[in-house]
């Protein structure tokens, strides 16, 4: 499903639900260009694969920052939420409160860049009162094939090894419930730069 302006086919709301949404154009090429080199100036550490802090070279290699919203950072917030506003109502319709950080990530090809199948929604502890992430959101910012090879997004449906590959371009955004199985296939020349989104809210029900 790609979507890109208002949705005149009201039935596709019928369906139970949407594995990904593609959304192409929210950012200019030049605007795109300006958050590359506005994360770039952001301190970056190693990815990790659990709230709790945990590097694992096997399972996740990246590099990551965390941009919060600021006085030059606004403009980002402003259209990226105004698409997830959008997206969520048009296609998921899940109860959201909202996000405090946009993660930028590198995936460098002379390191093998790579985040092995996992899914974004935590389970949590046991009895503890949290909120859950339940809309994902993935934006490319630089092109597949010319700035960095291998690094394809895939969602996992059925069977690792019939993960769909989500075509990917210099600034497109795709949308997909947290709880989907995922993964960003190594990478294996160039550096490959995206920004990651997870928007949260009340348990399921």
């Amino acid at each position: 499903m790609i979507y890109k302006k208002i949705q005149n086919n009201p039935e596709q709301r019928l369906n139970i639900l949407h594995q990904s949404l593609k959304w192409d154009g929210l950012f200019s090429d030049q605007e795109v260009d300006k958050i590359v080199e506005y994360c770039n100036a952001q301190e970056r550490i190693e990815g990790q694969v659990s709230e709790k802090g945990l590097v694992d070279d096997h399972t996740r290699k990246s590099k990551v920052s965390f941009i919060r919203r600021k006085d030059d950072s606004y403009w980002i917030f402003d259209k990226i939420n105004n698409a997830i506003e959008t997206a969520n109502d048009q296609f998921y319709n899940f109860d959201l409160n909202g996000y405090s950080a946009i993660q930028y990530s590198e995936y460098h090809g002379d390191e093998g860049g790579k985040y092995d199948f996992h899914m974004d929604t935590s389970l949590g502890e046991e009895g503890k009162n949290f909120e859950m992430r339940k809309l994902s959101l993935v934006m490319m910012l630089n092109t597949p094939g010319v700035d960095f090879q291998g690094g394809e997004f895939q969602i996992n449906k059925d069977q690792e090894k019939k993960a769909e590959n989500i075509e990917m371009i210099k600034g497109r955004m795709i949308f997909f419930p947290s709880f989907l199985i995922h993964r960003v296939a190594p990478v294996t020349q160039g550096i490959r730069r995206s920004l990651v989104i997870w928007v949260t809210g009340p348990k399921f029900r």
